[in-house]
């Protein structure tokens, strides 16, 4: 970001802040937009919107962001002298915000990694992410897609599309995951469309011509993908059973990590042994992993009495092992979740491949390894489709059922 906003930012902020103790300010109340601006060059500026709704009780601060249907509900919230600044739960983010003439203005900022990033954000009054004229169209349905970076290198996709009106919601479908509650508007023949997780932003644009759709996708000042897509009804993506596998010769897998207080994990191990066992590689930075965990706790809390084990492994942006491990604890605590969590090294998928010699490789962030009492490998899923697609439901109940095979074998 330019040393112009810096510095404009730094005086909203620190004017803000400066504000005698005595002052009584009144806390924002309402729904309000913030808008996280990539900033490209002199000529380029993409704004993500954000819907935030910002209540007060006897000074007890509420703030729930809406991301479609999910409603993120912020606990770490402290107001001071016209200064907001809050954390979002699970993810290593938080926002700095001056209220100024009724306005927000500060910045987003992703700690999540070795050098933080931040965003410029401004905020305003208002319910609507995207301003639009009526849409002269209806694209409710599935679209075969195609996301292209810079380079030339595509991958496919699904958009599930849902409209009312003008107001579009729905997601896309990839082989290793998907990307949220995506909640936006076809303005005549524009589509946009926007998700915020609490760490990823997400902006779809996209113009209508005739039966097909074309647009851009930004996910950071840097992050620019190409994308067109038709309607298609019957188009799958690669099973996510048959991605990720054991090389030839292999039938179990073998590791030893670290857990969050330091102690070695062994498996296989007698601990283990006849049991039924979930390994989950996730990192604490991936949105995806984070649906997977919530699913995996609640399956750990059913079937744990039973026999089932579950071993998340993670791979974390800080080399550092105690900042690591405090990412990770951070998802343990707010899942609530029971089961065995190690650090398990940085979070190239190269690393992730290179830790996990026997299969063949890691190709997303999460993947699942179902192992059968035996210690023997049974199952590999790649990705995770979360609670914001149509697959989601068929998966629970799919894993449900091999859990419940397994445990009774």
């Amino acid at each position: 970001m330019k040393p112009a906003f810096y510095f404009l930012l730094a005086l909203f902020l620190f004017s803000s802040c400066s504000t005698p103790e005595n002052k009584k300010s009144q806390f924002p109340q309402g729904d309000f937009i913030l808008s996280i601006l990539f900033q490209i060059d002199d000529n380029e500026t993409y704004k993500l919107p954000i819907e935030v709704s910002i209540t007060s009780q006897e000074n007890n601060p509420t703030i729930k962001i809406k991301n479609g249907k999910e409603i993120i509900a912020i606990k770490e919230i402290n107001w001071r002298n016209d200064s907001l600044h809050f954390k979002m739960p699970v993810f290593l983010s938080e926002f700095k915000l001056a209220l100024v003439n009724d306005k927000f203005i500060g910045e987003f900022i992703l700690n999540d990694r070795e050098e933080p990033i931040s965003f410029f954000v401004t905020g305003k009054k208002s319910t609507e992410r995207f301003a639009a004229k009526q849409a002269t169209s209806n694209i409710q349905g599935n679209w075969k897609t195609t996301f292209t970076y810079p380079d030339g290198d595509a991958y496919p996709a699904i958009g599930e599309f849902y409209q009312e009106g003008n107001i579009v919601t729905g997601t896309f479908l990839t082989e290793t995951g998907d990307y949220r509650y995506l909640k936006g508007v076809l303005d005549e023949d524009s589509l946009k469309l926007s998700a915020f997780d609490g760490s990823h932003v997400f902006l779809f644009l996209a113009e209508l011509d005739n039966d097909s759709l074309k647009g851009i996708f930004k996910g950071s000042n840097s992050h620019l993908e190409h994308w067109k897509a038709h309607k298609n009804e019957i188009f799958k993506l690669g099973n996510p059973d048959s991605l990720t596998y054991l090389k030839p010769g292999f039938k179990s897998i073998e590791f030893s990590f670290p857990n969050l207080k330091g102690e070695e994990v062994t498996f296989p191990s007698e601990k283990f042994n006849n049991k039924v066992v979930i390994v989950q590689l996730m990192g604490s930075w991936c949105p995806n992993c984070m649906d997977e965990t919530a699913f995996f706790t609640e399956l750990y809390d059913k079937y744990k009495p039973q026999g089932l084990e579950i071993i998340s492994l993670a791979f974390e942006r800080f080399k550092d092992f105690n900042k690591a491990s405090s990412a990770v604890s951070r998802v343990k605590t707010h899942f609530d979740a029971k089961y065995y969590f190690l650090i398990a090294g940085t979070s190239s998928k190269e690393n992730a491949s290179n830790a996990l010699p026997m299969i063949n490789a890691v190709l997303s962030y999460p993947t699942a390894i179902f192992i059968n009492k035996k210690g023997e490998v049974v199952k590999i899923h790649t990705g995770f489709s979360g609670p914001g697609t149509s697959e989601y439901t068929p998966y629970v109940l799919e894993t449900t059922g091999l859990v419940e095979k397994l445990l009774s074998e």
